[in-house]
């Protein structure tokens, strides 16, 4: 059910408002006026399509835990969420954040007064993340581009959707998730950027030219079901086999001093557009230098229908991870 509701928070400090402190913004991105700031994009993978989704849905309960939990980050007075809310946008949750890409320029005060800083978070479903920052004397432009992969058994799905959708910063400092076209239908591999334009003007009243773009790829990828750790000797003899824990947070095996290397035997699920889905096995070598080394595997996200790229660690006993031998 949409409700419109107005939040009253104490005096806290203010975070930024605006692009930069002090300048009036003239917005050029459709369907959001006044001084709302693309700060970043927002990925969620639907199985199931539009079929029982409730994203856009204003969650009154939700929005107040929320509001409780960041009282600190908005300025005082009211906190109006009824045009957010009107709107189709989404009050971005703390647990959601895996999801986003956020480029945000912030406010915050020290000794020597207020300056603005740079704040960049990249969520842990993407992968391959450039960002890249133009300044001149006409302006500035930030790209950012950035890949995410869904699981190939259910990407060729013609009930699935995928949303990519922008990420604002209200003036009053709240953070939502404006809803936008998706993806419906089998994805093999897409793309889709997000951008805004607008003009600043500093105290002085010069003018420049200000512009920030989100470019998402996605594409179909299979998925590692098992992975088999075999120790090998100098001899290219097997020392161990034994089946690697994929649910450990941190993917570290540690091997006998007489192995020489390594070998991971990953049992992936993979599918395509006209097929069923079906096991294949891919091998890596890992080299231990000074004790250690590390392969990559594609693994389930949290987010149903996305994966990762997280490393797996080989080491010797007594290696330490962070420093070496």
């Amino acid at each position: 059910m949409k409700k419109s509701v107005k939040w009253i928070l104490p005096l806290a400090v203010l975070l930024c408002a605006a692009v930069l402190a002090g300048c009036s913004l003239a917005r050029e991105d459709d369907g959001y006026a006044g001084q709302d700031e693309l700060v970043g994009v927002f990925v969620r993978f639907l199985p199931n399509g539009w079929e029982d989704d409730h994203f856009f849905e204003y969650d009154d309960q939700a929005v107040e835990d929320y509001l409780k939990a960041h009282a600190s980050e908005f300025s005082g007075g009211e906190i109006d969420l009824s045009s957010a809310v009107n709107s189709g946008t989404h009050v971005l949750q703390d647990w959601e954040r895996d999801q986003c890409i956020l480029f945000e320029t912030l406010e915050d005060e020290n000794e020597d007064g207020p300056y603005t800083y740079r704040s960049s978070t990249i969520g842990a479903v993407f992968n391959m993340v450039k960002q890249h920052v133009t300044v001149t004397d006409e302006g500035e432009s930030v790209e950012v581009k950035a890949e995410v992969y869904i699981d190939a058994a259910q990407a060729f799905n013609e009930n699935i959707r995928l949303d990519i959708d922008p990420v604002y910063r209200r003036a009053d400092g709240l953070l939502c998730v404006g809803s936008s076209d998706g993806f419906m239908g089998a994805i093999g591999s897409v793309s889709k950027t997000i951008a805004a334009e607008w003009t600043a003007a500093d105290a002085g009243g010069k003018e420049t030219k200000q512009s920030i773009s989100f470019e998402v790829s996605a594409a179909a990828t299979p998925r590692v079901e098992r992975a088999i750790l075999v120790e090998m000797d100098e001899n290219n003899q097997p020392i161990d086999t034994h089946e690697i824990d994929l649910a450990q947070d941190e993917l570290v095996e540690r091997v006998s001093p007489q192995a020489a290397w390594v070998l991971v035997e990953a049992r992936l699920l993979d599918k395509d557009w006209d097929g069923e889905a079906r096991e294949k096995t891919v091998r890596q070598l890992i080299e231990l230098e000074d004790g250690r080394g590390e392969a990559s595997l594609m693994l389930p996200a949290e987010q149903e229908g996305m994966l990762v790229l997280k490393t797996l660690t080989a080491a010797y006993p007594g290696v330490k991870l962070d420093e070496g031998i």
